[in-house]
């Protein structure tokens, strides 16, 4: 019925008509159903994540395609319900070209969809190993995490500890040098006090020859001395090792003797001063203190009386040693109760000896010049701190290195050297 201008006109429509209608109408609501569908599944796989995703990531994708998989279910339902109704009403009318291709074309669409059920169905499948996988591999991390946090708390509280030992170990330390510096100032004191009562005390007669006299010295194991040491002095001096040598002092004096006579064995000018170039007048530290002098002292080790042949000057811990007179080194290496020595022949029978280096700069044979560096201040062998044993020793028999620092600083010798 159609109504216009007040008029109304009936049109009668043949069935062939009216089912060529609802078939183009089913194929409509089947084409924006797939075209829904279509739109929904590319937001799907937008939403679809790889293994690294998180587990609500890929709870909410799988949710998402079971939501699709219900709507494309429920099109795909009602496109067959339209063609089966199509193909009942085809059944009471006879068959024509539009129909079947309007029939047709439904079959297609209805393949069509329940062909992205099964793509969806599949999605959802693959969603769901992939949702396993993810767990598991979140359990894992979870548990590699607790481990990580577990180990992490103890090696902190061993770190902890390790501190505390740390500290406790410097202040033991601290202590340990302070105890020892303390010991060792107390042990200068008492050897000092032994080496004062050393040239008054009364020891058993025992003779033992040192530097060409005799010494009284406490026979071992004896618990109470009875005789008293002689000081050690062979009568040495640089004014008699100098007249040796054919140099002679100034002094006034003597028998007249006429002119042209023999003037004696006096050295030319020239020797005499090479000569006393040689001679070692100097100390070989440049700073130091004076530790214990030449002769007969207490032993620091065993207490007991014995000959020490040279000086010990001590000054800081490895300060340059050096020679106290030109020469050549004649020995340089580890000697039993010297430590790491080294001994310069200066030459007309002297030698110096310089012991406790804590290094050796030199090599046996080397030329060296005076105040050149040998070795370095130290405590090895035979020692009770950082200090250099220093002997002259004349002839091979040491003298009182004291002797010759006198002479170098009184200027006895200073016109020539």
């Amino acid at each position: 019925m159609i109504r216009s201008n007040g008029q109304v006109t009936q049109l009668n429509l043949s069935s062939m008509f009216q089912m060529s209608v609802v078939a183009a109408s089913v194929m409509s609501v089947a084409a924006i159903a797939l075209t829904s569908l279509a739109a929904k599944s590319e937001l799907a796989i937008d939403l679809q994540v790889d293994a690294g995703s998180s587990q609500a990531e890929l709870a909410r994708a799988v949710e998402a395609l079971k939501t699709q998989l219900a709507d494309a279910k429920s099109a795909a339902d009602q496109a067959d319900s339209r063609v089966k109704t199509l193909a009942d009403q085809r059944k009471d009318t006879a068959p024509s070209a539009d129909g079947d291709a309007q029939q047709a074309a439904a079959e297609l669409d209805a393949a069509k969809l329940t062909e992205r059920v099964a793509q969806l169905e599949s999605d959802i499948k693959i969603l769901g190993v992939q949702n396993a996988q993810n767990r598991s591999l979140y359990e894992h991390t979870a548990e590699q995490l607790a481990q990580a946090t577990s180990d992490r708390q103890k090696l902190t509280a061993e770190k902890g500890k390790l501190q505390k030992s740390m500290g406790e170990l410097a202040q033991a330390k601290d202590a340990a040098e302070k105890t020892i510096s303390a010991d060792r100032e107390r042990l200068k004191l008492k050897l000092g006090e032994l080496e004062k009562k050393l040239a008054t005390r009364v020891m058993p007669q025992q003779q033992a020859e040192v530097t060409g006299k005799l010494i009284t010295v406490p026979a071992e194991g004896d618990a109470e001395p009875t005789g008293k040491i002689v000081p050690v002095d062979n009568g040495f001096s640089i004014e008699k090792l100098l007249a040796q040598l054919g140099v002679h002092q100034a002094a006034v004096g003597g028998p007249y003797v006429a002119v042209g006579a023999n003037k004696g064995a006096q050295l030319p000018d020239e020797q005499v001063a090479k000569l006393m170039k040689t001679l070692p007048l100097t100390a070989p530290l440049d700073k130091y203190n004076f530790e214990s002098p030449f002769g007969v002292r207490h032993d620091p080790f065993n207490g007991r009386a014995a000959m020490h042949t040279g000086v010990d000057l001590s000054g800081p811990y490895k300060t340059p040693v050096m020679s106290t007179a030109p020469g050549t080194i004649v020995f340089a290496g580890y000697s039993t109760g010297y430590g790491k020595l080294v001994e310069i022949d200066h030459g007309n029978g002297i030698h110096t000896k310089y012991g406790h280096l804590n290094r050796i700069l030199v090599n046996v044979g080397q030329k060296i010049g005076k105040h050149s560096p040998i070795g370095l201040l130290g405590s090895s062998g035979r020692s009770t701190g950082p200090h250099v044993h220093y002997e002259v020793v004349v002839n091979g028999t040491p003298q009182d290195p004291e002797k010759f620092l006198e002479a170098g600083k009184s200027g006895i010798l200073k016109a020539s050297y």
